[in-house]
């Protein structure tokens, strides 16, 4: 929604997928109201349409995938329907998973990952922006991909200020799954908001984390240097201190939760290496508990 009320403005022809036909009533009845940072509330009319719809549509040029790792699924088939071989697809998930399906379609389509540091809470057809962040994409599992015309079309219209290109979009990746990993689970098992981690009674749990995460980051041929991972994970504790975590929300609003695509997808990748991660054991067997008793 973020996106949408960002970008709608900026672009040429751009089209909301929804999940259901109501969200997208409601966008194209009243559009997107957006609250921006500086707390200035803007009305944006965007074209909506709900998902099971687009199927009557011509290719798109360009496709932002911006739902959760679980509902990719039931996502991967509507886009085989309206993807022709020079359209651009950026997959903006969280954690560690989603390259299989960027790899399943990259016969059909050109491929991207995307990593955001975006803030946002959502709320029917209002997005309020609450954390200033950066986001790039790189070309996935082609890293030497050019980009085409249309891409470089959105990401000049856009501007640097709301998307780069990074060759590197792995180490970007595992950077932001080194952040989400700690502070994830831990924000949605304790109940507290980021800026709490910052107290020092959580650092032996983040520690204990973060050196997992590393390890196996170096075993994937990744180096994530644990004082820049630190410093890191702390800074967005800062910026984003008043916020609660996606994962905290999710459990709040008895919501599936992303963990086995966080500590969940480390466990699994130390298994491949025959690395034990008893932390990241725990915090997924953690999460997966408390979702049991609030779903």
């Amino acid at each position: 929604m973020l996106w949408s009320a960002r970008l709608a403005p900026r672009t040429g022809p751009f089209l909301l997928v929804t999940r259901t036909a109501g969200q997208a009533r409601q966008v194209n009845n009243t559009g997107i109201t957006l609250t921006t940072l500086s707390g200035e509330r803007k009305k944006i009319r965007v074209k909506a349409r709900p998902a099971g719809w687009i199927r009557e549509d011509p290719p798109f040029d360009v496709i932002l995938v911006m739902v959760k790792q679980h509902h990719l699924p039931s996502v991967i088939p509507l886009l085989k329907n309206v993807i022709h071989p020079e359209t651009q697809v950026l997959f903006f998930q969280n954690g560690w998973g989603h390259q299989k399906w960027l790899e399943q379609l990259s016969s059909r389509c050109e491929t991207y990952l995307a990593v955001t540091t975006e803030g946002a809470l959502k709320n029917g057809n209002h997005v309020r922006h609450t954390g200033k962040g950066t986001s790039w994409i790189g070309s996935y599992p082609d890293g030497d991909k050019k980009t085409s015309p249309a891409l470089r079309s959105l990401l000049e219209t856009a501007g640097k200020d709301l998307l780069q290109y990074d060759e590197d979009i792995r180490q970007r990746l595992w950077g932001k799954l080194a952040v989400n990993c700690v502070i994830n689970p831990m924000t949605a098992w304790y109940e507290i908001r980021n800026g709490a981690l910052l107290h020092p009674k959580y650092d032996a749990e983040k520690e204990g984390i973060l050196t997992e995460v590393a390890e196996v980051a170096s075993l994937e041929g990744i180096s994530l240097p644990f004082r820049q991972m630190w410093e890191q994970i702390h800074e967005v504790c800062r910026r984003t201190s008043a916020n609660f975590s996606s994962m905290l929300q999710d459990v709040k609003h008895h919501r599936p939760t992303e963990i086995d695509y966080l500590n969940g997808a480390i466990v699994r990748l130390g298994a491949k290496h025959q690395r034990n991660l008893p932390v990241n054991q725990l915090w997924t067997g953690r999460i997966r508990e408390k979702e049991k008793f609030m779903l």
